[in-house]
């Protein structure tokens, strides 16, 4: 018998006027210490936010507003993604912040935290966020 993770809410990503739930895992099955320390970071986002910058998410965005009209009753819908919380992060900072220093953090840390960032941005398909990682990798390599 498994027990729920542990649900935290984003401190920096967790509008009141989000409307989609992106929830993703603070370890990963092979990190985790045992089952029960499985924990998870939640980000209520603006759909037409993800939707601008991708479009698997504007896809995803279309298949729930037709369910919504369908009767879902307008809740937040949680979708959950399999990307490290850190990442997703640096996503939604690279995302909302467009003309501030902050962004540049996107793309701090390692060779391997860049990777991962990439990887988010190839999976989704956020094409300008993929050509930002390329651009910042191949000035490193310099």
């Amino acid at each position: 018998m498994s027990t729920p993770p542990k649900i935290t809410r984003s401190d920096s990503f967790f509008f009141r006027t989000g409307d989609v739930i992106l929830q993703a895992p603070l370890s990963t099955p092979i990190t985790a210490p045992t089952p029960t320390a499985a924990a998870v970071v939640q980000f209520k986002v603006h759909a037409s936010m993800l939707s601008l910058a991708s479009s698997f998410f504007r896809a995803l965005v279309e298949d729930l507003g037709v369910s919504r009209d369908a009767g879902g009753g307008g809740e937040t819908v949680i979708f959950p993604l399999t990307d490290h919380a850190s990442v997703v992060r640096r996503f939604l900072v690279w995302l909302y912040h467009p003309y501030c220093e902050c962004r540049a953090t996107c793309f701090e840390g390692t060779r391997e935290k860049l990777a991962q960032l990439e990887a988010f941005a190839d999976k989704y398909d956020v094409p300008v966020l993929l050509s930002e990682c390329a651009r910042v990798a191949g000035a490193r390599a310099l």
